[in-house]
């Protein structure tokens, strides 16, 4: 609380906006688009974290009374993601949640592949969490570029987004579990989701290109 209280800067406040025009909102692609990136994408990490204490423990052979420090390690890297987000955002919002979520990606199959290795996976896993955080604040950026007249429903809604992604995920590493293919598996089915929501990340990213294209030129 002191810290925000500290570093955050004093703004004039802005007169609220109505329902009507937080319903609006809803109905620009530019909003929408992002937010299936998050439910899609975000479910990535989601798909491995769920099933993170059986992977350190059988696959990568982590005694279980070490793996609160594992979490430590992964709670860390997100917290240093948001402290690099604010660069990285000020520089482009756009860049930073594709490099995110594609970074996402390459982690997670990176995981998957040298799961058993604890000094690989390790720091690994500290990468993704600053990539996590740099995918979150960067759709989160973007939703309130695209909604900044109308930005609590957009607001609300990414966070229903991110929650959707939890369960997309953990039902999704559940399920490949379940189905006899192991602990890595779940970090594989995440890269599946991670590359998903990377293809709608670009196509929010191309379409808004072009909107632009075609405005200059109307």
């Amino acid at each position: 609380v002191f810290g925000l209280i500290y570093f955050l800067p004093s703004l004039p406040s802005k007169q609220e906006s109505s329902a009507k025009a937080e319903l609006r909102s809803m109905t620009r692609v530019q909003i929408w688009l992002p937010l299936v990136a998050g439910a899609v994408g975000f479910g990535g990490s989601f798909a491995f974290y769920t099933y993170i204490t059986p992977t350190m423990t059988e696959v990568t052979g982590i005694p279980i009374s070490a793996l609160p420090w594992v979490l430590v390690l992964y709670g860390c890297g997100m917290t240093v993601g948001s402290l690099i987000s604010g660069p990285c955002l000020d520089r482009s919002i756009d860049k930073s949640a594709l490099a995110g979520v594609s970074g996402m990606a390459i982690l997670l199959a990176l995981v998957a592949l040298t799961a058993h290795i604890p000094y690989v996976v390790l720091p690994l896993m500290f990468i993704m969490g600053s990539a996590m955080s740099l995918f979150t604040n960067g759709l989160q950026a973007r939703l309130m570029r695209e909604a900044s007249d109308a930005p609590n429903m957009s607001a609300a809604m990414n966070h229903a987004a991110f929650n959707m992604a939890n369960a997309l995920g953990a039902f999704l590493g559940g399920a490949v579990v379940s189905a006899g293919w192991g602990y890595r598996a779940p970090a594989a089915i995440g890269v599946v989701l991670a590359v998903a929501g990377t293809c709608v990340l670009v196509s929010a990213y191309t379409l808004q290109r072009r909107q632009v294209r075609e405005s200059r030129h109307a």
